[in-house]
């Protein structure tokens, strides 16, 4: 359980319509924070963003997608490209 001082985890999903990787992997993320364990996922906070809605994301992006990109403490970005093969 969350306590008052954790903050959530945060991970950003680069994606645009019709991708049915970037659906997949949405699914699959979402599945996922359902799940119960030891290290419960329910804290996990999903922005999902539009790569078509900002020229700086589709240019950076166009090819990559989907990309998880995992929010640091100092509000940058750790980029991971998501091999779907």
């Amino acid at each position: 359980m969350l306590s008052k001082a954790s903050k959530p985890r945060k991970l950003v999903l680069y994606s645009k319509p019709g991708c049915c990787l970037c659906d997949g992997l949405k699914e699959k993320l979402h599945a996922a924070f359902s799940l119960s364990g030891p290290d419960p996922l329910h804290d996990v906070v999903l922005q999902v963003r539009d790569i078509t809605s900002n020229p700086e994301w589709e240019k950076a992006y166009q090819y990559e997608i989907p990309v998880l990109a995992k929010v640091l403490s100092d509000g940058s970005e750790d980029h991971a490209l998501i091999p779907m093969s």
